[in-house]
């Protein structure tokens, strides 16, 4: 993400428009769920890229985080 803002992030169903909005739901993200992931992988499907101007663009894609479970 971009250092400062504005930053908009969109997943599931929220939208965030500060990159410490963002930071915050990665935090929360990782104690609720991720540090019981084991063997957790990132993998990237569709993208899709579009140029909106000189300094900006809009960026999609879906994502699947396999992993097994502490048990």
């Amino acid at each position: 993400y971009a250092s400062e803002d504005p930053v908009v992030s969109a997943a599931g169903g929220r939208m965030t428009t500060s990159r410490a909005a963002v930071q915050a739901q990665i935090q929360r993200f990782w104690e609720r769920v991720g540090r019981n992931m084991v063997d957790a992988r990132f993998v990237v499907g569709t993208r899709q890229a579009t140029r909106l101007g000189a300094d900006a663009a809009v960026v999609t894609f879906t994502y699947t985080i396999p992993h097994r479970t502490p048990e």
